[in-house]
């Protein structure tokens, strides 16, 4: 489906949207790379309605270099089967 980034601090992050399986809820999400999660968590933690809005709008934060790598929605998929079940 769609890559598009988030901004965060003047930094781009990827982040992808893909549509999970029945197993994960049948429905269309979006997942990121770890370092967005890094790069706002301590505003997250300090309550920052950016970076609140920003990690409400991501299902699930991969490890470093995966969605960079531009995986293929199945392979999204597997990759979200394999650490969220």
């Amino acid at each position: 489906m769609n890559k598009y980034f988030k901004e965060w601090n003047g930094k781009k992050f990827p982040v992808r949207e893909v549509e999970l399986p029945e197993e994960l809820g049948g429905f269309v999400t979006n997942v990121a790379t770890i370092e967005l999660w890094d790069a706002i968590e301590d505003a997250y933690n300090a309550n920052d309605k950016t970076a609140n809005n920003i990690d409400d709008s991501i299902y699930f934060y991969c490890e470093r270099g995966f969605i960079e790598g531009d995986p293929t929605d199945e392979k999204i998929v597997e990759y979200l089967i394999k650490y969220v079940c």
